[in-house]
């Protein structure tokens, strides 16, 4: 008995120690990968900036965490394996040495000998499985330690404060209550009849990253939305400005719940989207993001993505409607030619597109657009601009732009100050109002574009050709946009030609 107990003692201690160089060796493990990943992913920013040799030495750093974890986690098991050998060869050994005697003093006979012997033996090859067992258990939920956790994580619902309980809600349809409850009850899909315009509603809406004490982004205390409100009317067309930071591309994650307010309501479609499930909710909202996400594969299968039963007819209209005609044309294979490793065979103009296509496609009730024409050349962004305005007529579109010539026509223009709604109206009467921040965004953009086309006409010589176009003064954004519908257009580079 005092054998077993010893032994099982040995085990667990030395499973706990052994538990904690294979938890350093997972981490190891996982920095490896991920700083492998990293330097695979951006090989470009790596290349254009000669840092190959330091991220070898980054990644041999943590092989050599790895190493050592390993190592160490080796040992330990041999040291155990030995350790449980040695406590059952001494207990087997004074066993036998006190029943020798036992013998030899004639109070025990050589036959209990042996049968104490045989005994002892069965003894010993169950604590060796069962050490072993509790060996590999420890270690599988190690292992699977991540797993579980991200398995615990409900993907419906980000986490948010919990709502007051027993608080009623009235869940609305076109405008009519069809079903009232508690918010502890279970989330409800959003039904949304075809062609039924959706609108949205932002009230006191709170949300920082981090804690009180501080955190990323936004300011103080990592706070980024501040009592944020806004009503953007269904079937209108609503464009969002301000500075970097200001909490614009927030908006964009609330409405497909990505992230919840730590604070306020967001309504879709007259429903808090606190109680709605995150898959309806992102049936009802398109994306359109600044990074274009491609998958390896061909154009048509990334236009599609978000609608796999579109016909090839429906795929063609959306890439049209994108202005990828020209794209397609050129590409040696059309819509089935492959686009690259996330879409490295296409510019950043091309990319974003493709990615505009594919939402188009998807033909959601809500159109989120989140710098979606960034990489674009004013002339494209204008032609895509007047596109969007007949096919997503009828539907809620949210713009989030830094050039404001892609935003002028917007129904409402919302200015975003430090979390909070500073300005709104259209254009025309941000620009007429006194002191107006869009007013002197606006004459900034425009002098810029003056100063670039300064510039072409400085480095380009004059030609028989074009002397009517470098005659004619300055260059307005007014003046790019009438430009935008006489054919000229870009691949994407980004500058004014």
């Amino acid at each position: 008995m005092f054998t077993v107990l010893v032994y099982g003692w040995f085990t667990v201690a030395a499973v706990n120690t052994r538990t904690r160089y294979i938890e350093r060796m997972n981490l190891a493990d996982s920095e490896a990968t991920g700083r492998l990943l990293d330097a695979l992913i951006h090989h470009e920013v790596v290349t254009a900036n000669n840092r190959e040799a330091h991220e070898a030495t980054r990644y041999e750093e943590s092989i050599k965490g790895y190493q050592s974890a390993q190592l160490k986690s080796q040992v330990t098991l041999a040291a155990l394996n030995l350790g449980q050998k040695g406590i059952e060869a001494l207990g087997a050994g004074y066993l036998l040495w006190k029943t020798s005697f036992m013998v030899m003093a004639g109070t025990m006979t050589v036959g209990e000998l042996i049968m104490i012997n045989a005994l002892l033996l069965q003894l010993m090859q169950p604590l060796d499985h069962l050490g072993a067992n509790y060996m590999q258990l420890n270690q599988g939920l190690v292992d699977a330690r991540e797993m579980f956790t991200i398995l615990k994580t409900n993907p419906a619902q980000p986490s948010a404060p919990p709502p007051p309980a027993q608080t009623q809600i009235s869940y609305l349809e076109n405008g009519n209550v069809v079903a009232q409850g508690n918010q502890e009850n279970a989330l409800r899909d959003l039904v949304v009849s075809p062609g039924h315009a959706v609108g949205v509603v932002f009230r006191d809406v709170h949300f920082g990253y981090g804690n009180d004490a501080g955190g990323a982004g936004g300011g103080a205390g990592g706070q980024v939305l501040r009592g944020f409100d806004l009503t953007v009317a269904a079937g209108s067309t609503v464009a969002i400005v301000g500075e970097s930071g200001c909490g614009k591309s927030t908006l964009t994650r609330m409405l497909t719940k990505t992230l919840v307010p730590t604070r306020g309501t967001v309504l879709l479609d007259g429903a808090d989207m606190a109680a709605l499930s995150s898959k309806s909710v992102r049936e009802v909202v398109a994306l359109v993001s600044q990074d274009a996400s491609l998958f390896h594969d061909d154009v048509a299968y990334n236009i599609a993505y978000g609608r796999p039963d579109a016909s090839p007819e429906q795929v063609r209209a959306a890439a049209s409607l994108a202005q990828l005609d020209q794209v397609v044309q050129d590409l040696p294979q059309g819509l089935a030619s492959p686009v690259g490793e996330r879409g490295s065979r296409l510019s950043g103009g091309q990319r974003q597109r493709v990615a505009l296509a594919r939402a188009l496609l998807r033909d959601a009730p809500v159109l989120l657009c989140d710098e979606a024409t960034s990489a674009l050349d004013v002339y494209t962004e204008a032609k895509i601009a007047q596109s969007l305005r007949a096919a997503r007529k009828g539907k809620t579109t949210v713009i989030i732009a830094h050039r404001l010539s892609s935003v002028r026509d917007a129904d409402e223009i919302v200015v975003m100050e430090q979390g909070r709604v500073a300005e709104r109206g259209s254009h025309a009467q941000l620009l007429q109002r006194a002191g107006s921040r869009y007013a002197a965004m606006w004459a900034a953009q425009e002098r810029e574009v003056k100063e670039t086309g300064d510039v072409i006409r400085k480095d380009r010589s004059p030609s028989a050709s074009d002397s009517d176009t470098l005659s004619t003064g300055t260059i307005s954004l007014e003046d790019v946009l009438a430009e935008s519908g006489s054919g000229h257009s870009c691949s994407g580079c980004g500058h004014v030609h």
